[in-house]
């Protein structure tokens, strides 16, 4: 299976969604599958893969960590023509996700996306809570055609169905047995 994946956040970005797509991209790289990353550009620190194709972008005013992308919607219209994806995932619901949406939809190619934030909780630290209805209007209208909609918990999941959304599945991940981490250390006694 050939997979575009579509996000505004990607490593070496250090948040959630960013995070979950490296280690999704890093099971990828086990199987038979291919993707691709459209992803913004980052100022310091990028990996250098050719599977990734970085946009422009400039740091989102509110919160440092993010960035706000510029894409250029001929050069992607250009890569996935050219990669042909089976499936496009849209992890992310601004600039680049909205892309994302436009491609598939133009181009008859299947769509599914994951919902990774809970944005009332942003609204509500930066006292924007008055744009909480037309956010998740928005949000509802961004994730109305994708075929699935990968959720993180039940909780996410119920909250989802409570405002409507429909085609929600849990994406469950599992532990990686193989890290080990000193919290404490070791101290023996002879």
């Amino acid at each position: 299976m050939k997979i575009a994946i579509f996000t505004d956040t990607f490593s070496p970005d250090v948040n959630g969604v960013a995070k979950t797509l490296e280690r999704f991209t890093q099971f990828l790289d086990q199987t038979d599958h291919c993707y691709i990353v459209i992803s913004p550009k980052q100022p310091k620190g990028e990996i250098d893969a050719g599977k990734i194709y970085r946009q422009s972008s400039f740091r989102f005013p509110l919160y440092k960590d993010c960035r706000i992308s510029l894409p250029n919607t001929n050069f992607l219209k250009d890569i996935i023509l050219s990669f042909q994806p089976d499936i496009i995932h849209l992890a992310t619901p601004f600039s680049i996700g909205l892309s994302g949406l436009h491609i598939a939809k133009k181009y008859q190619i299947p769509v599914v996306g994951s919902y990774h934030t809970d944005f009332d909780q942003y609204l509500k630290y930066y006292h924007l809570n008055f744009l909480s209805k037309p956010l998740w209007r928005y949000m509802k209208w961004f994730h109305q055609p994708l075929l699935r909609i990968f959720v993180p918990s039940s909780v996410t999941y119920q909250q989802l169905q409570k405002r409507g959304f429909t085609n929600l599945q849990i994406w469950q991940r599992g532990v990686d047995t193989k890290i080990s981490i000193a919290i404490f250390p070791i101290i023996t006694f002879e």
